[in-house]
C-alpha cells in the first residue's frame, strides 16, 4: 500500500524514511537471526559430541559389565575346579587312611595270632616238662 501511495505521488521509494527504517529493521533482524542461526547450530554441534560421548560411556559401561561378568564366571568355574580337587583329595586321604587302618588291624591280627602261638606253644613245653614233686 505504501509503496503504491508513492508511485502514486511520484516520489522515490529510496528516500522513503519509512521504507528506509523498515529495511534497517529487517536487515538487523535478518543478522540476528543469522546469529540465532549459528548459535543454534554451534549448540546442535554441541549436543550431537555429547550424544556421541554418552554412546561411547554406555558402549564402554555394557563392556566393562560383560568383563566383569566374564571375570565372575571364571572365578565361579575356578571356585568349583578347586573345590571339586579338594574333595578327590579328601577322598583320596579318607581311601588312604582305612587302608592303613587295615593294615594295622591286619598287622595286630598277626601279631596277636602269633602272640596267642608262642603262648600255646609254651605251654606245651610246660606241660612236656615232667614235674618234680
Amino acid at each position: 500500500d505504501r509503496f503504491l501511495l508513492t508511485n502514486q505521488r511520484h516520489r522515490d521509494v529510496i528516500g522513503d524514511t519509512a521504507l528506509l527504517s523498515a529495511f534497517i529493521s529487517l536487515q538487523t533482524c535478518a543478522t540476528d537471526l543469522e546469529q540465532l542461526k549459528y548459535d543454534l547450530d554451534h549448540q546442535r554441534q554441541h549436543f550431537e559430541t555429547l550424544q556421541e560421548k554418552l554412546t561411547a560411556l554406555r558402549d564402554a559401561r555394557e563392556a566393562l559389565n560383560i568383563l566383569r561378568y566374564e571375570h565372575h564366571q571364571k572365578q565361579r568355574q575356578e571356585h568349583e575346579h578347586l573345590e571339586q580337587q579338594r574333595r578327590v583329595l579328601m577322598i583320596q586321604k579318607v581311601a588312604d587312611l582305612r587302608q592303613f587302618k587295615h593294615t594295622q588291624i591286619a598287622n595286630f591280627q598277626e601279631s596277636y595270632f602269633q602272640h596267642l602261638l608262642d603262648e600255646e606253644h609254651k605251654m606245651k613245653e610246660l606241660f612236656k616238662k615232667p614235674k618234680i614233686l
